[in-house]
């Protein structure tokens, strides 16, 4: 929901909060909506913040970072120069993909039910 980080990471995308406002304005239309959060960014993403804001949505999809190292090699560069705080979480998303996952997976369900929303899927990517 950052506009900032969001410039950062999707340079070209619209800002968060007005693909939210077109959702909301084609639900206001009778228009069935889903949000669809990707990529969940290890340290960066607010998973609680997007689950508030995309509430009315009928269900939201959820998609962890692709880990492939091919991937890693375009964005970690951008993560080491943009947030370097960060690095440390996605070294421990990376070397403990299974425990990540776990952990993500709790979050998820809990803010499910935190904000009565349905998630269709948590969506993670084989890394082999």
């Amino acid at each position: 929901m950052n506009k900032e980080v969001s410039k950062i990471i999707e340079p070209f995308a619209s800002p968060p909060q007005e693909r939210i406002n077109v959702l909301k304005e084609a639900k206001k239309q009778g228009i069935r909506v889903f949000g669809f959060i990707s990529p969940v960014i290890p340290g960066i993403t607010n998973l609680d913040e997007l689950f508030k804001e995309l509430s009315f949505c009928e269900y939201v999809w959820v998609e962890l970072l692709n880990t492939r190292k091919s991937i890693l090699n375009r964005f970690m560069p951008i993560i080491k120069k943009e947030f370097p705080e960060n690095v440390k979480d996605f070294v421990f998303a990376i070397k403990n993909s299974e425990e990540y996952y776990e952990m993500r997976k709790k979050e998820v369900q809990l803010l499910s039910k935190k904000y009565n929303l349905k998630v269709k899927e948590l969506v993670r990517h084989n890394t082999s």
